[in-house]
């Protein structure tokens, strides 16, 4: 079972996904199936407690807004 950090943001779904390139996390939108897959997806729950934990601590843009932990499956279609 894989999880997935999630938020709402005018109805729509989006989903942490780790940038390399800035060495930090960024939020894309839940448009299409293939979004799912981009996302960060721990395959345990504590581990994406962990990283939301460190988002809110260490990024003032990711942490004001409100996360869920979700399921991977509840996003698939």
């Amino acid at each position: 079972m894989s999880y997935v950090i999630a938020t709402q943001i005018d109805g729509v779904y989006h989903l942490i996904r780790p940038n390399s390139e800035a060495k930090a996390f960024e939020l894309i939108p839940m448009e299409k199936q293939s979004d799912l897959y981009k996302a960060f997806n721990p395959p345990h729950k504590t581990e994406a407690v962990n990283i939301l934990n460190w988002i809110k601590k260490n990024d003032e843009a990711l942490a004001e807004h409100d996360y869920t932990i979700e399921l991977q499956a509840k996003f698939q279609r």
